[in-house]
């Protein structure tokens, strides 16, 4: 991949700002796992988590986003702009932290993530 550090010009951005948490390599690994015992198969999951929650970085049946980034880091939680009209933050964060501890198995560090990035 070549990155431009100069004047880019027909550059696009790719953002995103979620409530979720960071997943390494090795919560990568048990939330695979995870979700093989949850019914999906291992041809589900075998081109990786990013393919998993498809182009559009989400699971409408598990109610979670997956993002990752160039650097590798990968994060799984819900977009802020999912919070229902008839929802307080509260609920929003106690509802993403629900579903995340279902296919994790344990309560994870919770905060809000935000990245964004340039494709020349």
């Amino acid at each position: 991949m070549k990155i431009r550090t100069g004047f880019v010009s027909n550059s696009s951005s790719s953002s995103f700002c979620i409530y979720g948490t960071y997943i390494n390599g090795e919560l990568k690994e048990q939330i695979e796992k995870n979700l093989i015992k949850m019914g999906y198969s291992e041809q589900d999951l075998v081109n990786g988590l990013e393919d998993f929650f498809g182009y559009n970085n989400e699971r409408k049946e598990l109610g979670l986003e997956f993002h990752s980034v160039i650097d590798e880091s990968s994060y799984l939680g819900n977009s802020w702009s999912s919070v229902k009209d008839n929802e307080t933050g509260k609920q929003f964060k106690e509802r993403t932290e629900k579903a995340i501890e279902k296919i994790v198995g344990r309560q994870e560090k919770y905060d809000t993530y935000s990245e964004a990035w340039y494709n020349g």
